[in-house]
């Protein structure tokens, strides 16, 4: 069992050991943060994320770069870009010399939105203009703001979901997902929850929902909202990667409501996942 403080670290219990009497608590700092002296007082919640892949416990930070000097009404600013970072380190490992190891970073200006075929990825048209404090266009994945980082669950793949907005107040979000691995964007997807849910506050979290979700057996079957496109033209081609699930979650006193967005498949070419992990499927479902 594991408690974690995402300003802090992590503390480890065995709840069930061999000797009864041997139940003792463990800490594990989480790795220094991004630019330590370029700070944004927020929670641990709008910038960070933990979560146990597989075999390994994965932590990811992305910090936004402030330009200096654009500090503007009600807490506003302008951002030169933002730095995403992905660490990991065995889940089953109790030995104090075991450390993090960084398996990715990317910085905003490396993320293309193209692939190799130059196709434009999917919903990057749903993003908005961005303009800095004196009305200069910005490049867009350098001039957003972003926050609220989300660990994928599926073994092998190395997406990071982020929130999106034209600045931490504006009353429209987006979730962008970013292969960390390639650096390039995934796809894009409207958060339609934003009106809701002031700066990056908690909005939604992963899931494995899906993997509890059965089709009645000799069916092959798409389950979508009625109206979407199912992505790649055809209901019978389930992607390599299942889609990530996220719980919309306001304190607003509102119901949350679910949504799954699809985004293309992910292969990887990673030699430490059995096939069995690589290859789980799930039905593609977006409920609201």
């Amino acid at each position: 069992m594991a408690w974690v403080d995402l300003m802090r670290g992590i503390i480890l219990c065995d709840v069930l050991p061999l000797d009864d009497d041997a139940k003792t608590l463990r800490y594990i700092p989480l790795p220094d943060p991004i630019r330590p002296d370029d700070t944004i007082d927020e929670s641990g919640g709008m910038y960070r994320d933990v979560a146990v892949v597989g075999s390994r416990i994965k932590y990811a930070e992305v910090k936004m770069h402030v330009r200096p000097g654009s500090a503007g009404p009600k807490g506003s600013f302008t951002i030169d870009g933002w730095t995403a970072v992905v660490w990991s380190r065995p889940a089953n490992s109790f030995k104090e010399s075991t450390t993090w190891g960084k398996d990715h970073e990317v910085h905003a200006h490396q993320v293309s939105f193209v692939d190799g075929k130059n196709k434009t990825a999917p919903g990057f048209e749903l993003l908005p203009a961005v303009v800095d404090h004196q009305g200069n266009p910005q490049p867009t994945l350098v001039g957003i703001h972003v926050g609220h980082p989300k660990l994928s669950l599926s073994v092998g793949d190395n997406t990071l979901y982020l929130m999106a907005k034209v600045n931490r107040w504006y009353d429209k979000a987006w979730v962008i997902a970013v292969d960390m691995k390639n650096k390039r964007l995934r796809g894009v997807a409207e958060f339609g929850g934003a009106p809701r849910c002031s700066a990056f506050l908690h909005a939604y979290r992963q899931s494995r929902i899906s993997e509890h979700l059965n089709v009645s057996q000799g069916t092959k079957s798409h389950l979508k909202r009625p109206g979407m496109p199912l992505p790649h033209g055809s209901s019978h081609k389930k992607p390599e990667i299942p889609p990530h699930h996220v719980m919309h979650h306001c304190p607003s006193g509102q119901n949350p409501r679910a949504t799954w967005p699809t985004f293309p498949a992910q292969t990887t070419d990673d030699e430490d996942y059995d096939d069995d992990e690589r290859t789980r499927m799930a039905d593609d479902m977006d409920l609201e």
